[in-house]
């Protein structure tokens, strides 16, 4: 383990945009996902090392406010990230041309492996974490399972899940 890199297990997604897609909130190319930090204890630590952990305040009375932290997901730099699917245990590789699927497949949890990028800019500095690899575990429904044992639909020498 390097002194750069941030290992996290079992987290939730929010906002998934691995496709890249402008938005309002958005600009076209940046992929990104935030994660959910339930813990605020391990959001503050976050916060005071760098990170640009954001505060979601409660709703309701009696909730507690929420904390999640974008992350970055960068091809075509000096490394591209290892992303996996898991489906059914079995992980599947995604490259950057199938990698937005992961916008459309309900996410019940991702295992993360993220660079803490340290950056400084007019002054400021702060981290910002990139994806370095992620198994991210989609939620299967009951005939997601039933039908996991189903072989390979092959034509010629062509198969496909």
């Amino acid at each position: 383990m390097k002194d750069n890199e941030l290992f996290l297990e079992e987290v939730e997604i929010l906002w998934p945009n691995f496709a890249g897609k402008a938005g309002p909130m958005n600009v076209e190319g940046n992929r990104n996902f935030n994660i959910l930090l339930r813990d605020p204890i391990r959001a503050r630590e976050l916060q005071e090392a760098g990170y640009n952990v954001k505060t979601v305040p409660a709703v309701e009375e009696g909730d507690d406010d929420y904390f999640h932290l974008n992350v970055k997901v960068r091809y075509g730099g000096w490394k591209d990230p290892r992303v996996f699917v898991v489906q059914n245990g079995h992980p599947t590789p995604l490259t950057e041309a199938t990698i937005s699927m992961l916008d459309f497949t309900p996410i019940k949890y991702a295992d993360l492996v993220l660079n803490a990028y340290h950056w400084e800019m007019g002054g400021k500095t702060g981290i910002k974490p990139y994806l370095i690899s992620g198994y991210f575990v989609a939620d299967q429904t009951k005939f997601d399972l039933k039908y996991s044992g189903t072989p390979n639909i092959c034509i010629g020498n062509h198969c496909e899940d």
